[in-house]
């Protein structure tokens, strides 16, 4: 498979010899926003020189896409729920970014809401985990692909595994359910959080250091967010069930604003993939 920025691919195993010669590349920045990639390759036959002068074909895939239908699913599905709910009389009017009205679990609890959330969710569970796979081959065409940056797909796949566990245990009753819809929304609030900070710190060693920044800022503000949630908690005991709703609509919807961001970060940067199939020797 090739990897490509700005119509020109690089082979993801890179650094690699063998019978049909050696390939390299080297990443430059060419401007604040963009980067180019010099190919440099040493081919052993008239057939793998055609496949450098190919190298900027337009059959490639937008990572881009990716991302943002990953983030237009989720929003879209938990506010589509929300409002069916609504309609069906299984929960009242208002507004769920406020205090005192419905979580986003009771939202896709009933009627026909209780299909479309597990519609939308299970998809977009699958989409977020390879989001996050897809990070670190990102990272890695920046030339930054850091320690941190390495253990972003294990703590995206499993925050991924996570929501799909919660989804699942969503709309059955019992004590075992509940303890699954916990355990599945806490990890998968915690565990998103903690990808989008080690993609942030391994931006700012990249050409995008400025983005990386105000990445990690933005990750800041959840846990803050995060933070005050558990005080008020611990401070207003029953009485905080009137604001737990509210505060978990925020999170979502903020992590949910990180992934449009980084969205944006791979149109600008051109991240594609280009399918490629090397003929055996």
């Amino acid at each position: 498979m090739l990897l490509c920025l700005s119509k020109t691919c690089i082979i993801l195993s890179a650094n690699t010899r063998s019978a049909q010669g050696r390939c390299d590349y080297q990443l430059i920045t060419t401007g604040a926003n963009s980067l180019a990639v010099v190919y440099r390759a040493t081919l052993s036959n008239k057939d793998h020189l055609k496949l450098a002068t190919d190298m900027t074909t337009d059959r490639y895939l937008r990572c881009c896409h990716l991302a943002y239908g990953a983030a237009a699913v989720s929003l879209l599905t938990i506010h589509l729920s929300f409002l069916v709910s609504v309609s069906q009389g299984y929960i009242d009017g208002c507004s769920p970014y406020w205090s005192d009205c419905s979580s986003i679990s009771r939202s896709g609890r009933h009627g026909l809401a209780y299909f479309i959330f597990k519609g939308g969710m299970l998809p977009a569970a699958l989409l977020l985990g390879l989001f996050w796979q897809l990070n670190r081959l990102w990272l890695g065409s920046l030339a930054a692909d850091s320690a941190a940056g390495r253990y972003l797909p294990a703590v995206g796949w499993t925050a991924s595994l996570a929501l799909l566990i919660y989804t699942l245990a969503l709309g059955h009753s019992g004590d075992t359910f509940y303890l699954l819809r916990r355990f599945g929304v806490v990890t998968f609030l915690g565990l998103s959080l903690i990808a989008f900070a080690l993609l942030a710190g391994a931006l700012r060693r990249s050409p995008l250091k400025w983005h990386g920044s105000l990445l990690g800022r933005g990750s800041a503000a959840i846990l803050g967010l995060a933070l005050i949630s558990l005080v008020l908690d611990a401070l207003l005991g029953d009485d905080y069930e009137q604001l737990e709703n509210a505060f978990e609509w925020w999170l979502v919807l903020l992590l949910l604003v990180q992934l449009l961001w980084v969205a944006r970060l791979w149109q600008l940067t051109a991240f594609t993939l280009t399918p490629h199939s090397r003929p055996r020797s």
